[in-house]
């Protein structure tokens, strides 16, 4: 590798790049060893450039380091031109997208596993009913603001969704890059699904305006994030438009956020929904660690350790 990673002397979770997850990751994870019973796990951050040599360099060091437990991605990575022998096992959403975000070891054996779908069916589940709150919302259709791995990832769950609750009929894609647009539709198309899926080419503010003017009541607009570069000069076009009911959800924003400021001035009136990614982001870490730990948290203490790590965090930004 063009970074040399020093033998692991302990158990050790690796952290593909800096992001305020890894972070966030490095300063949770002892805690959360610790009340999941297997304490003294180390975290360990590593560069790898988005390089493919770099990441099949650093598979094989986690296949043959017997301290290396697995690694842990912030965004989701390609297996494309990975070798096949590079991993003994895909789980089944990296088989249907092509992503991963955690590699986890047992036995000397490699498999790769997409956490996002699950992590989203967590923190949608609270953001719909907090606790002590009203029923549950239903969702008539779902909008994906921007096409991304992660676009895919949430989108793959909501198929899913529709399918066991008779929600979303539709659910469309956006954004201003045609080719993503295809990369998505394309990912998606072999998973059985009953829900539509439209994809949207939007070159302009109007475009966007158009588009969510005429989404049902009650529907879900998320914002993917990574297309966010591409975005932002639409969404900052101030001229998005929300359904009475509908759920405004950016899983990617941990301090600001474009989409949840324009929603915010409407949801009063419109009864809106908002909500960041702090809940998202702590599930999908905490799938991650069970990945690659082979732990199954009950339930309830998992929403307890993530009501805490959350409560914490924003505390922790507001200082």
């Amino acid at each position: 590798m063009d970074v040399e990673i020093a033998a692991p002397t302990q158990a050790t979770i690796y952290l593909l790049d800096r992001s305020a997850p890894a972070v966030l990751l490095r300063d949770i994870l002892p805690d959360w060893t610790r009340r999941l019973g297997t304490a003294g796990i180390k975290v360990a951050e590593i560069e790898t450039s988005n390089s493919v040599r770099n990441l099949q360099d650093l598979i094989e060091f986690i296949r043959t380091e017997h301290y290396a437990r697995g690694a842990v991605a912030p965004a989701t990575r390609s297996i494309a031109g990975l070798p096949d022998a590079a991993f003994d096992d895909l789980g089944p959403n990296v088989s249907i997208l092509g992503t991963f975000d955690v590699i986890a070891k047992a036995n000397s054996k490699l498999s790769c596993r997409l956490s996002v779908p699950n992590a989203a069916a967590t923190a949608l589940d609270d953001i719909l009913r907090p606790a002590g709150g009203p029923p549950a919302r239903p969702l008539s259709s779902a909008l994906i603001l921007g096409a991304s791995p992660l676009g895919d990832g949430l989108a793959l769950h909501l198929l899913e969704r529709g399918k066991n609750t008779a929600q979303f009929a539709e659910i469309t894609i956006a954004d201003t890059d045609v080719k993503a647009l295809n990369r998505s539709g394309a990912s998606l198309r072999d998973h059985p699904q009953s829900t539509r899926i439209a994809l949207r080419h939007i070159a302009h503010p109007a475009d966007l305006t158009r588009l969510t003017a005429v989404l049902p009541d009650g529907c879900l607009i998320i914002h993917a994030g990574t297309a966010e570069p591409r975005l932002r000069p639409l969404i900052h076009a101030d001229g998005l438009v929300f359904s009475r009911g509908a759920v405004i959800w950016d899983p990617t924003s941990l301090a600001g956020s474009p989409l949840l400021d324009q929603a915010a001035r409407d949801a009063r009136e419109q009864n809106l929904i908002l909500a960041d990614g702090w809940r998202f982001q702590l599930y999908l870490l905490a799938a991650q660690i069970a990945e690659i730990l082979n732990l199954e948290p009950d339930p309830e203490a998992l929403k307890k350790m993530v009501d805490s790590a959350e409560r914490a965090a924003r505390k922790r930004q507001a200082a």
